[in-house]
């Protein structure tokens, strides 16, 4: 088995191009414009590659999704109904994807935009109902309340350097005093 110079793959005796960077296994050629010389760099690439891909399709998955819940509830009750639900909450977990998408290593960014998505989903919906009746009563406390609970089970998870079933059990105890 030969190596080529170039990228570092192994390759089959007898190839006079590199399947990977498709130059000469044997001689060792710069090319300014790709200057990959590791295929880790290559897999890099790939990964922002394969996020982008994944964003885009989510994103024509999501539109499509809120145009079929448009037309179907045009078309049978001939104004818009229950169609603005299930778009409002189609587009809401579409943004909750794509800031993880993006921001899967950034929890600062992360959390606060986790908490601004659903808290304006959630006066979205409270809007589409008829005015704002439950979202200051109910919607806000709640989520206040989750951030709480949550910010609680990831300083004690932190503090008591709990493992296993015993953070499911502290969890749990802290999310019982939260419902009480």
């Amino acid at each position: 088995m030969t190596i080529c110079v170039n990228c570092g793959v192994e390759l089959d005796d007898g190839l006079l191009i590199c399947p990977l960077c498709g130059k000469n296994p044997l001689e060792h050629t710069v090319d300014p414009v790709h200057s990959f010389n590791y295929p880790v760099e290559i897999a890099n690439l790939q990964r922002k590659e394969i996020r982008r891909s994944l964003w885009e399709l989510s994103a024509v998955i999501t539109f499509s999704a809120v145009a079929v819940c448009t037309i179907v509830d045009l078309v049978i009750e001939k104004k818009l109904t229950w169609s603005l639900f299930a778009d409002a909450t189609i587009i809401g977990m579409w943004l909750i994807g794509t800031l993880f998408l993006h921001a899967y290593k950034r929890p600062l960014i992360i959390m606060p935009g986790l908490v601004i998505t659903v808290l304006a989903d959630l006066y979205l919906i409270d809007l589409i109902t008829g005015g704002r009746s439950w979202f200051f009563d109910a919607g806000l406390p709640l989520v206040i309340a989750a951030i709480a609970t949550t910010l609680a089970i990831i300083i004690l998870y932190r503090i008591a350097n709990l493992k296993g079933l015993n953070i499911l059990a502290a969890a749990l105890v802290v999310f019982s005093g939260t419902c009480i």
